[in-house]
């Protein structure tokens, strides 16, 4: 007997070949339940392709790869409005005005708000419209106070004045600051504008 091997055949073009694996699709990773307690059953086979984790997020947007659009800046709940005014020192100039507890009379709320509209009036067109108003309704309604009290002495008159003025300042001066916060430039109804 010969050791010669018998010539192989390359296979015809009509022969069935095996079916080749596709680039892109993943291999395919065979795993083996482990047995139930008490048992010799390895259990079933299943056939899982391996985990495959997502490529994360591109932050500058688009599909895949570098994206040119660069991101969204962020915004702030006070600013969401396209070109809303920065609120808070508008705000303060309402507030400062609950310095004096509604009583004009002792000026704190008046010297605040003076001194902050002051400050803050060449840098923020904002705060001094709303430090302006701020200042005009405790001027007009200090001269009600003061206007109350020979109205006492003739006919009685100016002692409902100086009860409600008190909860009218606090109560028209949170308004007012309310509607700083949301960008508006609210003004004080029937006031004479004095300062501004």
């Amino acid at each position: 007997m010969s050791n010669e091997q018998p010539d192989q055949v390359p296979p015809s073009p009509s022969d069935p070949q095996p079916p080749r694996p596709e680039p892109n699709a993943p291999p395919k990773v065979e795993v083996r339940a482990e047995p139930v307690r008490g048992t010799t059953d390895a259990g079933r086979v299943y056939d899982a392709p391996p985990f495959h984790r997502d490529p994360p997020p591109n932050p500058f947007g688009g599909g895949g790869g570098g994206g040119s659009t660069p991101p969204n800046e962020p915004t702030s709940s006070a600013s969401a409005k396209a070109g809303a005014p920065a609120v808070g020192w508008a705000v303060a100039c309402h507030l400062l005005g609950l310095a004096d507890f509604g009583v004009s009379f002792l000026f704190a709320g008046l010297i605040f708000t003076a001194a902050l509209w002051l400050l803050r009036r060449g840098d923020d067109p904002f705060a001094d419209f709303h430090g302006a108003e701020s200042l005009n309704f405790q001027l007009n309604l200090l001269f009600w106070q003061v206007a109350a009290v020979p109205l006492i002495l003739c006919c009685l008159v100016g002692l409902p004045m100086l009860i409600i003025s008190p909860f009218l300042k606090i109560g028209l001066l949170l308004y007012g600051a309310y509607r700083a916060s949301r960008g508006d430039r609210w003004r004080y109804p029937y006031i004479l504008r004095i300062v501004g």
